[in-house]
């Protein structure tokens, strides 16, 4: 009987384990978000939703942008959409902030960045947790205006937030195909038990067969 129960305990354990962790993936092309349309909580299913802080720090709803529509730098990875800094359907307006919110803690947070931007200056990348403490800021230097997408990894885990922050108010970005892991919260004790209840039924129903 020891095949049985490890294999029930494994499957057990790989049914908790995929309840906690979830890789995810964005890519901001959703058919219902068109060219300068915004992009707030499409994504929640996902996991993550996003916002922008103006330079006189207002909120605002950050917008897609297509290619050539109205700059040929977007280029985006996955087409039709990249996300923009542009917001109020206006790609003259440009937060200063472009805010990544994650719902439940992230870890392993990759995506593509364009700093389409004014050269020989450079955007700044703030992490926060999940309590808002910011635990690392960085600068890419590759990031400095010339309109190619980079890859930004974020190593870290039990992040809440990334701020993509421009360094000045002319400054044009993009991001594309945003991924991270989610942690979800463990499964609580009731849940817990049913599953180990479940098991151990099966079990013993396996028993009285072999029996």
């Amino acid at each position: 009987m020891r095949t049985i129960s490890t294999i029930i305990a494994a499957s057990l354990m790989t049914a908790l384990a995929g309840m906690v962790h979830a890789q995810n993936f964005v890519n901001f092309d959703d058919p219902s978000i068109g060219n300068l349309q915004p992009v707030t909580t499409q994504y929640a299913a996902e996991g993550v939703v996003f916002s922008g802080i103006t330079w006189d720090g207002q909120s605002v709803a950050l917008d897609a942008n297509q290619q050539d529509d109205p700059f040929d730098d977007v280029n985006p990875p996955s087409t039709p959409n990249a996300l923009s800094d542009f917001y109020g359907g206006d790609p003259d307006s440009r937060a200063e902030v472009m805010q990544i919110e994650f719902l439940a803690p992230a870890s392993d947070i990759s995506f593509l960045y364009n700093p389409a931007g004014g050269d020989g200056v450079n955007t700044v990348f703030n992490v926060y947790n999940t309590s808002d403490a910011l635990i690392e800021s960085f600068s890419d230097l590759n990031a400095s205006g010339d309109g190619v997408y980079y890859t930004e990894t974020i190593n870290m885990s039990d992040v809440g937030e990334v701020d993509i922050v421009a360094p000045d108010q002319g400054w044009g970005h993009y991001i594309d195909n945003l991924s991270f892991t989610e942690s979800a919260s463990a499964p609580d004790g009731g849940l817990t038990v049913a599953l180990l209840g479940g098991a151990f039924v099966a079990l013993a129903a396996m028993r009285r067969k072999i029996s």
